[in-house]
């Protein structure tokens, strides 16, 4: 062998080497990175989610539906929230001064429903909002926005979807300065409103398929 030929086979023996060393490299990060994964628990996260009030919880009907339902809940063993955030009328007074404390505005309500109304004389896309009282009824208490009817019919054609609803608004009381300029905590009584969250899922989570 010349000695040309000699430092040739060298300079390929090496770079086999180097070759064979950078492949065992990559496959050990490719299995690092799979073990990483691995150990990463998945997320369960909707497609998409939308948050929105409910149109016209102002009809009467649906008004004294919201309240019978307020009521009952007020009346229910496991009904566990506080009124007015547990604030006593001194604390409305000194933190909250002109500002609206509602008894039990933000609080979730139970399970609620989309339903098409094709036959809406006003909008042929309209979609009911229904809740659930405490006896399993269902309760119509108002409708979707127009905006959003096409894109929740859309979505909800192909993927499952959940409705949690919260009361919005209602009885409130608010400190304020009397006729003889001495603060005083009055109770007001307004309309309630009532937001929903509604979230598309390819599948349903087991922890909100039992919600109710």
């Amino acid at each position: 062998m010349g000695l040309f030929d000699f430092f040739k086979k060298k300079t390929q023996d090496v770079a086999a080497t180097v070759e064979s060393k950078s492949i065992i490299n990559v496959e050990e990060v490719l299995q690092e990175e799979e073990v990483i994964q691995e150990e990463q628990p998945k997320k369960e996260e909707p497609i998409k989610r939308l948050n929105f009030l409910i149109k016209g919880t102002f009809i009467e009907e649906h008004q004294k539906a919201i309240k019978r339902l307020v009521k009952e809940l007020k009346q229910a063993e496991y009904f566990y929230f506080e009124p007015y955030d547990g604030l006593k009328n001194k604390e409305i007074k000194e933190d909250y001064f002109e500002e609206r404390v509602y008894e039990y505005g933000g609080q979730p309500l139970p399970k609620g429903y989309l339903e098409s109304e094709d036959s809406n004389e006003y909008d042929k896309n309209a979609i009911k909002v229904l809740l659930t009282n405490l006896d399993g009824e269902k309760i119509h208490i108002g409708y979707v926005p127009k905006e959003l009817c096409l894109e929740i019919r859309s979505l909800k054609e192909k993927y499952e979807t959940y409705v949690a609803p919260t009361l919005e608004k209602g009885k409130y009381k608010m400190a304020l300065y009397d006729e003889f300029g001495e603060e005083k905590v009055k109770t007001y009584t307004g309309e309630y409103e009532i937001k929903l969250s509604l979230s598309f899922w390819e599948t349903l989570p087991e922890s909100l398929k039992n919600i109710t």
